[in-house]
Formats: C-alpha cells, sequence, structure tokens
C-alpha cells in the first residue's frame, strides 16, 4: 500500500483500519505502509502528528519520532522533496 499525508481516508481504513493517517503506523504490523518524509521536516526539532484520528494532534521530538519508528519496524525513506511539490509553495 502506498499513501501519503492527504490521501484518501479509504487507503487507510482499508489497509490498516485507521480512519487518519498520524500515528497509524502501530497499526502496521505486516508494514505494508512505507514511511517516507521530507528531509526539512526529518530534520525538523520536532514533528506534529495526529494519534490515530485526526481530532487531537501531538508534538513528538525527533528522538521520539525516531523511537516510535523503531517501535513500529518502521525504517524512513527520507527525501529531498522540491520546493514546487510542497503543497504551502514554500522552499
Amino acid at each position: 500500500m502506498t499513501a501519503v499525508a492527504g490521501t484518501d481516508r479509504a487507503l487507510w481504513r482499508d489497509g490498516i483500519g485507521v480512519f487518519g493517517q498520524g500515528m497509524a503506523l502501530v497499526n502496521d504490523a505486516a508494514r505494508a505502509v512505507e514511511f517516507v518524509i521530507d528531509r526539512a521536516l526529518w530534520d525538523a526539532p520536532a514533528v506534529q502528528a495526529h494519534p490515530l484520528v485526526n481530532d487531537a494532534t501531538m508534538v513528538l521530538t525527533h528522538a521520539e519520532l525516531e523511537r516510535f519508528l523503531a517501535a513500529t519496524g518502521h525504517a524512513p525513506r527520507v527525501i529531498d522533496v522540491p520546493a514546487a511539490a510542497r503543497a504551502d509553495g514554500s522552499d
């Protein structure tokens, strides 16, 4: 299953049984989802994520994000997203 933040919720619901993205990797015991992250976000001191349902937001330090990924068995694939591809148009 390939999905990114902002994709159709049905991909997440049918793929790993959650209604939103965020911390859903915890439900992906089959390792069907690949965790891909932009280098600028990966290099940030902290990130925000939704805990399974998009009605709350958590702030995770980089170290906490790494621990979470290790605990779920998901290695991050860090990529350089071109500025033109970013939703907000920032560099």
